[in-house]
């Protein structure tokens, strides 16, 4: 097959893949503010993403799916783009591992199948690249126009590239210097190229007169579009360091670079060290510059951004140019290998599969498809407002203003809701929605929005109705809601009484809803990057999270489980028995304490700490499954077989004890009917397993 051929195969073979793997829907963070930005021609958040904005209205006009799918889709299209310049980023040499370990790589991937800037982000910048590198091969002044343009096209998509301008600066600045300098029309017209795209900034003064949904910062004057366009809005973050501290901010870089094999694995990194070195012998100025932009994207996205859900977005150049170095590194032994014996290349050919298979089988178990999470979650929450015509919906986190604003100008559902997000309304255009027209309000009951209510919306006197409670599944977390009236008056009191069939009570002072709040965030940037394989980094947050609050019975279990990974067994056991002492129904600190006792062989103890989680919630399906695994190392098959009935029939999507079933039926009981019904539904339930023991069985069975 023709190189061109076999160059477009493979990109077509990737563009299915990913699209394959597309969220059909809404997904959390900021999805839902891109699609509607995208669909109304809104303006976005800061600093209002002009050129993602428009593109995405390109791709919403797509007859293909839905609107969430198209814009979805845009993401991939892009991040296939990204990988086809690795792929030629350096010219006469096609970097087809550097493209495939990019496309697999999850935390690139995990951006590339959700309405998102990122992956736009990381294409214009690769481009840049692309055109960079060709003005140094061959100093034609098209080529750094082209690297102007698309630098200017990035800045408009996301202000975070402008960190890698004095890289940029210096790399041209030592061209020039070898090569005898620049003449002044060639840098004029660069510059034009350059500052061209930025006007892409005029976008929010043009379209937010028409008060457009989402119509962010009101940005109508030169004060407020310098407000949206600045970053004000975060405060020092953007032009100083985040709520990250100095000590901690190197830990967390230096915890980063311990957890890349888990992130990238071994052999990845080793063909990267192999590559970069190899690349550093023909092209010095060049790797390089991409050392040096590598490390400015860790240095910028943990100074700036902290541990947060989107740092694997920021993370991206990082990832793709450890690709493109690793990339480089196969082609090398590729090329050592071939004087070798057949048995060594087909040894070495499957050494660099095994490199990419683990993470493509992980892309497929994540499969997004079926993640369909987000769009449920915003539609329980919008269930959960009041009927009535004039409701507000004030919410203290983007995720859940963001999925509510997607099902009312996307989907049409209860329009004459209006979503706040509360922070902004010490802002006097989102202020003013809070009038006599809209008197009722909608309070989540977590965090510190009690408090910021009761100092913010001095012209209104709050009151509250009894609690609500709903269910939002697949979390099965259960969110608890207060119902507000904001009834118009002089001034307020937090201690008025007089108000009728109603009462108000301050929920608790301002200085607990902070701790509470910020003892949140740490929490759930703990379990994300325990979920990330990042456990030193998830303590970190624990720990932060438990000096906050340490009456938390959830964090001292979860601080726990990562002693428990870490095979700190005292540590783990310790943190376990805090969290029970807190709570002395917490049925899964029991379980874990049994999973250490039958780790160390104490089988009598492990069985009683198993029982306990079972007395504190009969519903734990994974206790029933551990006393199964216990009595079937102690030969008591029948007990046994009891317990993963047990688990079964407290969830019937418990998987583990179906495959114990079924085994036990084939090899103990010699029940083979039986034996094939459950191996039969742990498939349904797991239908990607690799594991050979279930397949042959049934391949055994009549």
């Amino acid at each position: 097959m023709a190189p061109k051929r076999a160059h477009l195969l493979f990109f077509l073979s990737l563009w299915g893949f990913y699209v394959w793997l597309l969220c059909p829907t809404l997904y959390w963070e900021d999805s839902g503010e891109f699609i509607v930005a995208a669909t109304n021609l809104g303006v976005a958040h800061t600093p209002s993403h002009p050129l993602y904005v428009l593109w995405g209205r390109i791709f919403s006009l797509l007859p293909l799916g839905s609107i969430a799918f198209r814009l979805n889709l845009m993401s991939a299209v892009f991040a296939v783009g990204t990988v086809v310049g690795i792929a030629y980023l350096l010219p006469n040499r096609f970097n087809f591992w550097g493209a495939l370990i990019a496309a697999v790589t999850v935390p690139y991937w995990e951006f590339a199948f959700a309405a998102e800037v990122y992956t736009l982000n990381n294409f214009l910048l690769f481009w840049c690249l692309f055109f960079l590198i060709r003005y140094r091969l061959t100093a034609e002044a098209h080529q750094l126009y082209g690297f102007a343009f698309f630098y200017g096209l990035a800045l408009t998509n996301n202000p975070s590239p402008i960190f890698f301008a004095p890289i940029f600066a210096l790399f041209l600045l030592i061209f020039h210097w070898r090569s005898g300098g620049i003449r002044g029309g060639v840098l004029g017209t660069a510059l034009v190229c350059f500052v061209l795209p930025l006007t892409l900034y005029g976008y929010a003064l043009v379209r937010s007169p028409v008060d457009p949904v989402p119509d962010w910062g009101d940005a109508e004057s030169l004060k407020n579009w310098w407000w949206l366009l600045s970053g004000s809005e975060f405060g020092p973050k953007v032009t100083a360091a985040s709520d990250v501290p100095e000590t901690g901010f190197w830990q967390s870089v230096l915890q980063f670079i311990q957890d890349l094999p888990a992130t990238l694995n071994w052999g990845v990194l080793g063909l990267a060290g192999i590559g970069l070195a190899v690349l550093f012998t023909t092209q010095p100025l060049i790797s390089g510059v991409f050392v040096l932009l590598a490390g400015m994207n860790v240095l910028f996205s943990f100074r700036f951004w902290g541990v947060s859900f989107a740092l694997p977005g920021y993370l991206g150049i990082f990832y793709l140019l450890s690709a493109v170095f690793a990339g480089y590194g196969a082609s090398f032994l590729i090329q050592r290998f071939r004087c070798f014996s057949p048995i060594v290349r087909g040894v070495m050919w499957a050494g660099l599969v095994g490199l990419v298979v683990p993470n493509a089988l992980q892309l497929i178990e994540q499969h997004p498809a079926r993640k369909t999470s987000a769009y449920h979650y915003s539609r329980g929450v919008l269930a959960s407002i009041p009927e009535a015509s004039n409701v507000i919906y004030l919410t203290e986190n983007t995720i859940d203003w963001f999925g509510v604003l997607y099902l009312q100008v996307i989907e049409r559902r209860r329009e004459a809701v209006v979503t706040v997000y509360a922070p902004y309304l010490r802002y006097h255009w989102y202020r003013t929605q809070v009038g006599a027209g809209y008197p009722a309000l909608v309070v989540p009951a977590e965090g510190g929005i009690h408090s910021f209510c009761n100092e913010n919306l001095h012209n209104f006197r709050i009151v509250y109705t009894p609690d609500q409670t709903f269910a939002l599944p697949p979390r099965q977390t259960r969110i608890r809601g207060l119902v507000y009236e904001l009834l118009p008056a002089p001034s307020r009191s937090p201690h008025d009484r007089n108000l009728g069939d109603y009462t108000f009570a301050r929920i608790n002072d301002g200085s607990e809803a902070v701790k509470r709040r910020y003892s949140l965030l740490h929490g759930y940037r703990g379990d994300f990057l325990l979920r990330r394989n990042q456990p030193g980094l998830a303590l970190r947050e624990y720990r932060q999270a438990i000096q906050i609050d340490p009456e938390n019975a959830k964090l001292h279990y979860n601080l726990g489980v990562v002693y428990q990974q870490q095979n700190a067994t005292d540590l783990a056991r310790q943190a376990y028995r805090h969290a029970i002492a807190l709570n002395a129904n917490f049925a899964p600190a029991y379980y874990n304490l049994g999973t250490l006792a039958q780790d160390q062989n104490d089988f009598a103890q492990a069985e009683a700490y198993y029982r306990q989680a079972i007395e504190r919630d009969p519903t734990y399906a994974r206790a029933y499954d551990a006393l199964g695994d216990l009595y079937l190392r102690q030969r008591r098959f029948d007990v046994a077989q009891q317990m993963y009935l047990h688990a079964i029939e407290v969830d019937s999507t418990y998987a583990d004890a179906y495959k114990a079933l079924g085994l036990l039926s084939f090899h103990i009981f010699h029940q083979p009917r039986q034996a094939r019904l459950y191996l039969e539904h742990y498939l349904q339930l797991r239908p990607h397993t690799q594991e050979e023991e279930v397949r042959s069985v049934l391949k055994s069975l009549p």
